[in-house]
């Protein structure tokens, strides 16, 4: 385990896979969705007002949630897929060879997961969350051999994080799709 974390595969905090682990699988699947012409999908899940929690229950409480939530996302996808903590209270999850629609039924069973989770915080006291989440989807038709991969993941990470900033203007605990 030391060994993946001097990589940067491991996230320290939450013993997840890292953004920069993620980042690579990501332009990975870029290159393998144009070769097996299949669609895949990346959802951003972000904590909803974990700033606010820290400030009240301390950081602890914040490192406490993240790692708790991370279990509950974990839960849920499947071993084929890829899920990493990207950093402060963001999540990404990789979904090859899944269709939008596919992946707005795993978001949807992971807010459920969450809301129904009240997180143990300290001894004697559950603090219940909620996530918002972002969805894009990556058409391969659209897509020819040759692709700039780092471009064309930046470019799908850019959409899944402009669909989360839809779910938290719209008051968070949703999914939306790009």
């Amino acid at each position: 385990r030391a060994r993946l974390l001097r990589a940067g595969v491991v996230d320290p905090l939450t013993g997840w896979n890292s953004r920069h682990y993620f980042l690579s699988r990501v332009r990975e699947q870029v290159a393998a969705s144009v070769r097996a012409s299949k669609p895949a999908t990346c959802l951003v899940i972000d904590v909803d007002d974990l700033g606010n929690l820290n400030e009240r229950r301390g950081v602890a409480a914040g490192d406490a949630v993240l790692f708790e939530v991370g279990s509950i996302i974990e839960a849920q996808v499947r071993a084929s897929d890829s899920f990493a903590h990207i950093g402060d209270d963001e999540f990404d999850v990789l979904l090859p060879a899944t269709p939008p629609q596919f992946a707005t039924r795993l978001a949807e069973r992971i807010l459920a997961a969450v809301r129904t989770a009240p997180i143990v915080i300290a001894p004697g006291r559950r603090e219940v969350v909620r996530v918002s989440i972002g969805i894009a989807g990556l058409d391969p038709a659209a897509l020819v051999a040759g692709t700039d991969r780092k471009a064309t993941a930046d470019e799908w990470l850019s959409r899944a994080q402009a669909a989360l900033h839809q779910a938290k203007r719209a008051g968070g605990d949703r999914c939306v799709a790009s």
